[in-house]
């Protein structure tokens, strides 16, 4: 479903369409990608699995939220930004949440644990925005600034 809506993007669509269609579809599986992520680390603790164990999990989570990011970062379209935005915003909002973990997170990891995820989600989101916020700009000054010649 992801490929067929990169390939239908070399179509010219209009702003509306975009909008209307594509949009909404790219930021439910940005946050279809980030639940999945978050759910494999909740049955990790659910599963009664070692601290080190979840952990581990944690890791591989956040790792392949910045994988998933980097792939769409990579697509050659323009359209395809929504969902890093949605890493972003995922990865700041973990970051921020655990500044004041729960006293459930407080009891299963000491403070040193808790302060590596924070730190290492706060450091992709800053991964993924550097490759974000120039290509965003880029794609503003070329529909803006491009000089349109047509031909009668």
């Amino acid at each position: 479903l992801i490929i067929s809506q990169f390939l239908s993007q070399s179509r010219n669509e209009g702003r509306l369409e975009y909008f209307l269609l594509r949009f909404p579809f790219s930021l439910h599986i940005g946050w279809v990608f980030v639940e999945t992520a978050v759910n494999f680390s909740i049955l990790s603790q659910h599963m009664g699995l070692s601290e080190g164990e979840q952990l581990c999990a944690v890791i591989v989570s956040l790792g392949l939220l910045l994988m998933v990011g980097s792939l769409f970062l990579g697509a050659n379209t323009s359209k395809g930004l929504v969902v890093p935005a949605v890493m972003i915003w995922a990865f700041v909002g973990i970051s921020v949440a655990l500044n004041r973990p729960s006293v459930q997170i407080k009891d299963e990891f000491d403070d040193t644990i808790i302060a590596g995820v924070r730190a290492a989600s706060l450091s992709f989101s800053i991964v993924i925005a550097a490759v974000l916020v120039p290509r965003l700009a880029f794609i503003i000054f070329k529909e803006y600034f491009t000089i349109r010649i047509s031909e009668h």
